[in-house]
């Protein structure tokens, strides 16, 4: 599995990279939306996992971007801290996930699981 990671917060990125790669996913960390969004093309992530308040390019005008280019072909969460109303506003921005920050280590699991399990080919089995 391949997740791009966008925060400007070098501390978050360090834990939940090390995070993910714990789980044998790859990913490629950026402090940015726009560094992350002239690469993800040719990354072709799996997930993308976001922040949303960030300098430069705002996580919710990053999302747009991202839509607008891919539409919804890439799952992505935000890691945010603008969870106050249950994460409505963010989902309605066109994540497919809010992780209300401080972002748990199960719940970074859990959406690594639903992910992988999602992807085609993945499918669960089940045993008789």
């Amino acid at each position: 599995m391949d997740v791009v990671l966008i925060d400007d917060n070098e501390r978050l990125r360090w834990i939940l990279t090390a995070i993910v790669e714990a789980t044998g996913a790859h990913v490629r960390a950026f402090p940015d939306g726009e560094t992350a969004l002239a690469d993800i093309a040719r990354l072709a992530p799996d997930l993308i996992l976001q922040d949303i308040e960030m300098p430069g390019l705002h996580g919710l005008d990053l999302i747009a971007e991202i839509r607008a280019r891919y539409g919804a072909s890439i799952p992505v969460a935000a890691v945010t801290s603008r969870a106050d109303d249950g994460g409505r506003a963010v989902h309605q921005a066109g994540f497919d996930w809010v992780l209300p920050k401080p972002v748990s280590t199960a719940a970074i699991l859990a959406l690594l699981r639903e992910v992988r399990l999602a992807k085609p080919g993945n499918a669960l089995e089940t045993s008789l």
